[in-house]
């Protein structure tokens, strides 16, 4: 693997993490106000 493909890997890691912290909060709040209510 070279220097480029690391850092995109990394990069793209780091971009899912935030996203997939910023979903679970989201969806966490939602639950907690509307706990009848499902978000896709």
């Amino acid at each position: 693997m070279d220097a480029d493909s690391f850092w995109h890997s990394k990069y793209f890691f780091n971009i899912r993490l935030c996203v997939g912290a910023e979903l679970f909060a989201l969806t966490s709040d939602i639950s907690k106000s509307t706990p009848d209510t499902v978000s896709v």
